[in-house]
């Protein structure tokens, strides 16, 4: 598996349980009725394993080569994708998952965000992106601050400020003139690639309670098919029919309001543990892992640790920022990371997860 690229609807990438895709509904707004058929979709030709991802997307898993074009044919024919492979993977625009719903958040932040969504596949000179490129659109409420982009817009009042990441300075221009800048910079090239997230615990805030919507998280992100299917029967039942994705690999549901009866699955509570520990997938899913991640995640957070994150290998594609403690899988055994990524420098090496409790219990006594 080459670092740095992400599969696409109709760039599937191969893992230990197949065939693995992603979907990404425009600006993250899901309506309850394609969610049930992506679950439909996805127990149909895949493994109806469905995972959330830290761009607003969706990623499925377990396909053969050919019924993942099937997948695709199904998700392009429901209007979630393009139907052209180069302008379906530049079409990279994350967004404020309140947009349109919370008053704190610019009521001009959808539309451009689909308007430089829409230069952004309309322009085949830009099929030589790096797979990871993206745009960020922040209108206001919850704060999009540790979201990945590599150019950041952000809605305040009567303009629009444009950013390059790592760029402390920021155009400020008018709204009907931002997609155009972001577009010449794009077409430019004159971009960094994206700087990976400071130490910091994960977020929770978006969980519970919203300003006209109610945030729900799943462990590790983590959802099957049948998850899928409950979410979009709530979000019809006691909602406006639709889901917002999130960049923190959770779920808004516009109009649900606090009481409702959720399941045991999903995660309605800031304080919940299942919060506290991230985990990849990991063996025997992912090829590139040879320990069981979230099997050894659960045991940990069962055993009362938190913020902890526990990567299958050095990519940390569950946790791309540092963690208080970061576990990475190596020959079978964990090397032991304190406040750093999995790609750090570890503090301990070899360790089964029997000396994990042990250093734990060292550092956290």
């Amino acid at each position: 598996m080459k670092r740095g690229w992400c599969p696409t609807l109709h760039e599937p990438m191969q893992a230990g349980d197949g065939w693995l895709v992603r979907v990404k509904p425009s600006c993250g707004i899901l309506a309850a009725n394609e969610a049930l058929l992506l679950a439909e979709a996805a127990s149909r030709f895949g493994n109806g394993a469905v995972e959330l991802t830290n761009r607003a997307n969706l990623q499925f898993r377990g396909f053969t080569p050919e019924t993942a074009c099937d997948f695709a044919d199904a998700v392009t024919a429901l209007g979630l994708a393009l139907a052209d492979p180069a302008a379906e993977r530049r079409r990279n625009v994350t967004v404020s998952p309140l947009a349109g719903i919370d008053p704190a958040v610019h009521p001009e932040t959808l539309a451009l965000a689909r308007t430089i969504e829409t230069r952004l596949t309309n322009d085949a000179s830009l099929a030589t992106l790096p797979a990871k490129f993206g745009v960020v659109v922040d209108g206001g409420g919850l704060p999009m601050n540790d979201v990945p982009g590599d150019i950041r817009v952000r809605l305040e009042g009567d303009d629009v400020l444009v950013s390059l990441v790592g760029d402390t300075a920021a155009r400020r221009c008018s709204g009907a003139q931002a997609a155009s800048i972001v577009h010449r910079l794009i077409s430019a090239r004159a971009f960094e690639p994206i700087a990976r997230s400071p130490a910091t615990r994960r977020r929770t805030d978006f969980i519970g309670a919203q300003p006209g919507a109610f945030g729900v998280a799943v462990m590790f992100g983590a959802m099957n098919a049948a998850l899928l299917r409950h979410v979009a029967e709530i979000a019809t039942r006691h909602g406006d029919g639709t889901i917002r994705l999130t960049a923190w690999r959770a779920l808004l549901l516009p109009d649900v309001a606090a009481g409702i009866e959720l399941g045991p699955d999903l995660i309605d509570d800031q304080a919940d543990p299942r919060l506290g520990i991230a985990a990849c997938i990991g063996a025997p899913a992912c090829p590139q892992a040879s320990v069981t991640t979230r099997h050894d995640a659960a045991l940990l957070m069962r055993a009362g640790w938190s913020d902890i994150h526990v990567s299958g290998c050095a990519k940390g594609c569950a946790h791309p920022g540092a963690a208080d403690v970061t576990l990475v899988g190596a020959a079978g055994r964990y090397d032991l990371v304190r406040q750093g990524r999995a790609d750090a420098l570890p503090w301990r090496t070899g360790l089964t997860l029997a000396d994990v409790a042990t250093e734990l219990r060292e550092i956290r006594p």
